[in-house]
């Protein structure tokens, strides 16, 4: 598979929940797009203000971005992957 990948984004309706969980644990994440495009300043001489993307605007507050850099080892990604399983599992999501 060809391309350069520097996120690895996952979609929960317990964001925030996930996040405070991880990094209780060492795990480093990011909300790297927390505001749409459409409500940020430069783009507000459009009219698209809030609800005009509904969909974007459910999306920007569901998304996370786990760790993704080379260094990253295979242990690692495997503890990620195990805390984020441990989380969904004792939280329903």
């Amino acid at each position: 598979m060809d391309g350069v990948f520097h996120l690895f984004v996952v979609r929960t309706l317990a964001r925030d929940g996930l996040r405070a969980y991880l990094a209780e644990r060492g795990i480093g994440t990011d909300v790297h797009y927390p505001l749409p495009a459409h409500l940020q300043a430069p783009y507000v001489e459009y009219g698209n203000g809030p609800g005009a993307l509904p969909q974007t605007e459910r999306l920007a507050e569901e998304i996370l971005s786990l760790p993704l850099y080379p260094e990253l080892s295979e242990d690692d990604v495997d503890y990620v992957v195990d805390q984020v399983r441990a989380f969904s599992a004792s939280h329903g999501t």
